[in-house]
């Protein structure tokens, strides 16, 4: 971009020379990519106009920003909710991004423009996050080439720019493929205006923006927007100035390779129908709309509203310097020291947190069913169970402690539900932060009341809840269903830090695989005798190792009758060797790191995300899962069996320990996104992460 069109940032750079080198710095901002926090020297430090897009976030660059800054000032309210949801425990505040500098930009006119063709515009990197291959997908079904449309995709050459192969390939998958002009040569700002002036409606399908500039500079350009109905650009767009775009949560894959990470991807009919109705509306109706986002934009998102914003930030947070530096009292109404998955996971996330419990709210249990002994601070005042679970006996406890957040695990067996509503309302009413994990979103439709079975029967009170942990996109899309995604936020699950003894192993032995968890009908442990089976026909035999505790229902105690008399049936006993204690973690994993390859071979689950599969990743050894949701969140760090039958399992068996054997590029790959996994869902990270959120979140009720 030229001087002449940043005239007033040329005289303030000139100002800024005649300043003394070591005078005295009592605020400092930055904005630099990637960001760089440390050697700030002054009273107050900020970074400004911060923005992000994918709801992940790399947890090195926040506990920097928690250690070195006292304030991020936000390009909007997603990028808010982002640094906080990834543990940011500094102040955030939503200033904006300024806009009206497009104002100064004369438009230089586009040549042979034809002014009978409507002209559909997309700008941007072309970068993955952009939907460019929803885009064209969308393009190729709504139109022909017969229809007087074009789509003008102006971008630039970038490793991660494929738009002339996916092009390529939309324009084979349809006969008849509209007409597209891709623009990848340098503009100035005059001419890039010039563009935009002589287009209709921008299109901007993208999965998450930080603000959206492109977007901005469309309607005060004169053009509505085609956008997606998520992230940041939600601070101005709306049905008034925009086509809003339905959408589904989809995993991220990005350079970054961040693990429990999402972001939206458009729903192509809805695209579709977007692209129709704009082609079709009156271009007086087009002015109109991109007059709706001008008058908005100039009224909010001018430079001088930001810089005023930004002060108002300084401000606020020097006179509630003690909220800022306030360390918030945390409670936990959780499942504790029992047999049960969700107290351990709640266990090992308060024992990795940095200042331990303030307090930890568990229900009433015999003393024969306790692990070991409770500690000072648990309180056992409550009921497990779809009646009674007396709540509010816990009330006197919060309000004495002077609790800011409350931490609820969620299941569907462990709480009446409107009772579950009227304390989530309670302690929403009193002022206090909820954050609840739901281990589960999927109705147990079979079960009765629906009221006490049904999400959407406690819709309002999970509307309440400052965050709505989950541990999986599937999580995210059905709670989107119901109408929430505001205040939901994909959160890993954790592992714990092992380090396994180096085991030897006779040269001549047979491959050991194992397995662990409770042992339960759904977790696939018949499948695996019966592969042990199948591999020993095939003269490809395997040792198993069953490393599942009998789970005190009657169920389980059958299944472990049934297990052992299928061994003997089929022949394979002295190829397995089984243990149903409930051990201690230090014993199962030793039992499970002897292991070749650890295998978790589900059949069905409601449930989000499993807690026995990270004993198994702990470890450190290669692990197998069946392709079910609750194994999503491994992504790429696992091995996975093409289906869940005996086939797919033993032929998946034979085929990865093969692999392994011979350390080909699909082991080596599974093994470095393994070790990136483990480092990600550390307990000690995982539960920083957690805590650092619940401070942030108390916070945020006072800086925004």
């Amino acid at each position: 971009m030229a001087q002449s069109e940043n005239s007033d940032l040329l005289a303030f750079y000139n100002q800024c020379q005649t300043r003394k080198s070591n005078e005295k710095i009592d605020i400092l901002s930055r904005n630099i990519y990637p960001p760089r926090v440390t050697k700030m020297d002054a009273k107050v430090k900020f970074l400004h106009c911060y923005a992000w897009e994918e709801t992940g976030f790399p947890q090195p660059w926040i506990n920097e920003f928690n250690r070195e800054l006292d304030g991020v000032l936000c390009t909007s309210e997603h990028v808010r909710k982002i640094l906080i949801d990834n543990g940011l425990n500094v102040p955030a505040f939503v200033v904006g991004n300024g806009c009206d500098h497009w104002l100064n930009i004369p438009a230089e006119t586009t040549k042979d423009v034809d002014h009978g063709t409507f002209r559909f515009l997309h700008v941007s990197s072309c970068f993955p996050r952009k939907g460019i291959q929803a885009m064209l997908q969308a393009w190729g079904r709504a139109f022909t080439r017969r229809d007087n449309v074009i789509l003008i995709i102006k971008t630039f050459n970038n490793p991660h720019n494929e738009i002339d192969a996916w092009l390529a390939q939309a324009q084979a998958q349809f006969i008849d493929y509209p007409k597209v002009e891709v623009i990848k040569e340098d503009m100035s700002a005059t001419e890039l205006k010039g563009l935009y002036e002589s287009c209709d409606v921008l299109v901007a399908p993208g999965c998450a923006e930080g603000f959206g500039l492109p977007i901005a500079e469309a309607m005060l350009s004169g053009l509505p927007a085609i956008v997606t109905n998520w992230s940041g650009q939600l601070d101005f767009v709306n049905s008034q100035n925009s086509w809003l775009v339905d959408y589904q949560f989809t995993r991220v894959k990005t350079h970054f390779g961040l693990f429990s990470s999402a972001w939206a991807s458009v729903d192509i009919d809805n695209l579709i129908d977007a692209l129709k109705a704009a082609a079709s509306t009156d271009k007086s109706v087009l002015r109109d709309m991109a007059d709706a986002g001008r008058e908005l934009l100039l009224q909010q998102f001018t430079w001088k509203a930001v810089a005023d914003r930004s002060c108002r930030a300084v401000k606020t947070l020097r006179g509630h310097i003690d909220i800022a530096q306030h360390r918030a009292r945390i409670g936990w109404l959780t499942t504790w020291n029992t047999k049960c998955g969700i107290a351990t996971y709640s266990q090992h996330l308060v024992e990795s947190a940095p200042h331990g419990a303030d307090v930890v709210f568990a229900p009433q249990v015999s003393a024969g069913d306790l692990v070991c002994a409770d500690e000072e601070f648990v309180l056992r005042n409550w009921i497990v169970g779809k009646e009674s679970n007396y709540l509010e006996n816990l009330q006197p406890h919060i309000d004495a402690l002077r609790l800011d957040v409350i931490v609820i695990q969620f299941n569907y067996g462990f709480f009446n539900h409107r009772e579950l509503s009227a304390f989530i309302r309670r302690q929403h009413d009193a002022g206090r932060s909820v954050v609840m994990t739901m281990h589960s979103t999927v109705d147990p439709l079979e079960k009765e009341p629906s009221w006490n079975f049904r999400l959407a029967e406690m819709k309002e009170a999970l509307a309440l809840c400052d965050r709505l942990l989950v541990h999986s996109i599937a999580d995210m899309n059905r709670l989107k269903d119901l109408g929430l995604t505001a205040n939901v936020a994909l959160f890993p699950h954790g592992v714990i830090n092992y380090s396994a003894a180096s085991v030897t192993r006779q040269q001549q032995s047979l491959p050991l695989i194992a397995s662990y968890g409770f042992c339960l009908p759904h977790k696939g442990l018949m499948e695996l005798v019966e592969s042990v089976h199948r591999l020993k026909q095939a003269g490809k035999p395997v040792r198993l190792r069953l490393v599942n505790a009998e789970y005190p229902v009657g169920e389980s105690r059958d299944l472990v009758a049934e297990l052992k008399a299928a061994a003997q049936r089929l022949g394979v006993t002295d190829l397995i060797d089984m243990h149903n204690d409930f051990l201690p973690d230090a014993e199962s994993l030793r039992l499970l790191s002897e292991a070749d390859l650890l295998i978790f071979a589900y059949q069905n689950t409601g449930e989000s995300a499993s807690g026995a599969v990270r004993y198994g990743m702990a470890t450190q050894k290669p692990v197998a899962v069946t392709p079910l949701a609750i194994f999503d969140d491994l992504d790429d760090a696992v091995f996975k069996f093409d289906g869940c039958s005996v086939d797919d399992i033993s032929q998946g068996i034979d085929r990865i320990l093969n692999s392994i054997r011979e350390q080909d590029a699909w082991a080596t790959r599974t093994q470095q996104r393994a070790d990136a996994w483990r480092e990600q869902h550390d307990y000690q990270a995982v539960s920083r992460r957690l805590v650092n959120m619940c401070q942030g979140l108390a916070k945020a009720k006072y800086f925004k």
